[in-house]
C-alpha cells in the first residue's frame, strides 16, 4: 500500500513523509513513537505532587489574563474532594468559550504545594476514561496527524 492510498494524508503530508524517509504505508507502520502520554484519572494522588488527571466541575469565574498577543494565564478555583483549590494553567484564547463556572473537566497536572495551587498542563472537556496521546518527533508534522494516519 502506497502513502497516497491512507485517507487523510494529502500532497503535502506525503512530502513531509518523504523527507522523515517514510515512502510506504509499511514504513509509516513501523515507525514507532518516541513517547507515549498516559492520562489516567487518579483522585488519589491530587494532592502528591505527581502529575495526575482529576475529574473536576469549575467553582468560581474564570480570569484570563493576557500576556503577549494570544497567550493567557487562566486562573479558576475547583473543588478537589472538599478542598477548594486554585488552578492555574496557561494557554491560548479558544478556552475562553469552553472554560465556564459550572463547567466540568478533567485536568491534567500536578499540585504545587509551596504555591498551593494546581499547575493545569491539559485539560480536557469531552467524555474521559483513559487517554493515550502518542508523541513522534517529526519536523512539520503533528503527531495527532501520524496518528489519524495510522489508525486508518
Amino acid at each position: 500500500m502506497e502513502l497516497k492510498d491512507i485517507k487523510g494524508l494529502g500532497k503535502t503530508s506525503i512530502e513531509y513523509l518523504k523527507e522523515e524517509n517514510i515512502n510506504s504505508a509499511d514504513e509509516l507502520m513501523y515507525n514507532y513513537p518516541i513517547s507515549y502520554d498516559i492520562y489516567e484519572l487518579d483522585s488519589n494522588k491530587a494532592f502528591s505532587g505527581e502529575m495526575t488527571c482529576i475529574n473536576v466541575i469549575v467553582d468560581s469565574k474564570v480570569a484570563f489574563i493576557k500576556y503577549r498577543s494570544n497567550v493567557y494565564s487562566i486562573i479558576f478555583y475547583v473543588f478537589i474532594g472538599s478542598f477548594r483549590v486554585k488552578c492555574i494553567l496557561f494557554s491560548g484564547d479558544y478556552l475562553r468559550y469552553k472554560l465556564k463556572q459550572g463547567v466540568n473537566c478533567v485536568l491534567y497536572g500536578k499540585y504545587k504545594l509551596d504555591d498551593k495551587e494546581f499547575a493545569v498542563r491539559h485539560i480536557f472537556f469531552d467524555d474521559f476514561c483513559n487517554k493515550v496521546s502518542v508523541n513522534y518527533n517529526y519536523k512539520r508534522l503533528k503527531s495527532y496527524q501520524i496518528q489519524k494516519a495510522v489508525n486508518r
